[in-house]
């Protein structure tokens, strides 16, 4: 059984589209960077967390724009190396 670290990270976008195309809320969107994230897409989830974060703007939803802001953090933690998690 394959799992998201043994998969290409365009492969687990291009999976993840369906679910984008059938809701597009920023719940899928956060959920599919951290896909990306744990297959070591760090690039294209910061991408998508900045497509998420310009729809929240959009709409006014700053809680959604906490829980973004937080997983950017633990993103960028990850690609430098660290655990992505608050001491």
């Amino acid at each position: 059984m394959s799992t998201a670290n043994d998969r290409d990270p365009a492969a687990l976008l291009a999976a993840a589209s369906v679910l984008l195309l059938a809701g597009g809320r920023g719940t899928f969107r956060r959920l599919l960077a951290q896909l990306l994230a744990m297959a070591g897409g760090y690039d294209q989830a910061l991408r998508v967390l900045t497509q998420v974060d310009e729809a929240q703007a959009l709409l006014g939803d700053e809680p959604g724009l906490q829980r973004t802001a937080a997983l950017r953090e633990q993103v960028q933690a990850s690609a430098a190396g660290g655990d992505g998690k608050a001491g």
